[in-house]
């Protein structure tokens, strides 16, 4: 219970530190959060490019499967397709779906766009390959057309 106040500490011998110092306008951890911040726009710029980079790969491998080629050479040799999408036509880069084939047997379901001059249609494969003598059977090859109408593609040309 002491009432009286206490006199201040002594001065230190030793001299203050100077005060640091920082540009104007600037916070001393900016730095700091700009690296972190290109360290993440780095990362997703590699996975960006490496997820382009599979889609691509797997691309090239599907459309030089004999499914693919024969599935769009029907459809370039349907006069009622070429009546509706108008000629030349070219196939879409938004394909989805799967193309697997191993050892002479696979399996294909995958949709692509077909464009043409006129319009622009949904190719729709859904087929199986039993054995490597074997022809794929498709029970599904057809071309959606804007309007929703479906021309069968699986009985040739």
């Amino acid at each position: 219970m002491d009432s009286l106040p206490h006199p201040p500490p002594p001065p230190s011998p030793f001299p203050a530190p100077p005060p640091a110092l920082t540009p104007a306008g600037k916070a001393s951890g900016g730095k700091w959060v700009l690296l972190g911040c290109g360290g993440c726009l780095g990362l997703i710029l590699v996975s960006v490019v490496i997820s382009f980079g599979v889609y691509f790969l797997a691309m090239g491998f599907i459309q030089k499967s004999d499914v693919y080629t024969e599935a769009l050479k029907r459809v370039e040799n349907s006069s009622e397709v070429r009546k509706e999408l108008g000629t030349p036509m070219a196939p879409g880069w938004s394909f989805s779906g799967s193309a697997n084939y191993n050892n002479g047997v696979g399996n294909a379901d995958f949709t692509l766009p077909v464009r043409g001059p006129k319009a622009e249609g949904t190719l729709r494969v859904k087929a199986h390959k039993a054995s490597k003598a074997a022809a794929w059977e498709y029970s599904t090859l057809e071309v959606e057309l804007p309007d929703g109408k479906k021309l069968d593609l699986r009985t040739g040309p």
